[in-house]
Formats: C-alpha cells, structure tokens, sequence
C-alpha cells in the first residue's frame, strides 16, 4: 500500500518500501483509515459535497417520475 519511487535517490538514499497486503479483513481496515482521513482534506470535502449534490438530483428527479 502506498506509493514508491523508482528514481536512484529514492532507491539509494531515502530507502522508501513498498508493502502487499493479501488479507481481506486488514485491506478492508487500511481502506477505511483511509476514506476515513481522505474525508478531512479539502479534495475530500468537495467530493463529499458533489456526491451530496449528485444525490440531491437523483432524489428530485425520482420524485418528478
């Protein structure tokens, strides 16, 4: 999980990892944490709003049929 550098200062100096995960109820619980703090960003916030917006039509537009 994560991200890796393959640039020579990377593999050299700054020693950056790379992981796999294969089990099911440890990826679940790392995508969580994660939707969890990706919420809290700004990128998160605005996504969360044009869902909600997305959601809102969705609502109007079934009760129209």
């Amino acid at each position: 999980m994560g991200s890796q550098s393959l640039r020579r200062l990377e593999l050299e100096k700054r020693r950056e990892i790379g992981v796999i995960v294969t089990d099911e109820l440890v990826v679940r619980q790392m995508q969580d944490v994660f939707e969890k703090d990706w919420a809290q960003t700004p990128s998160g916030k605005r996504k969360r709003r044009k869902d909600e917006k997305a959601e809102r039509k969705e609502e109007k537009l079934a009760k129209a049929s």
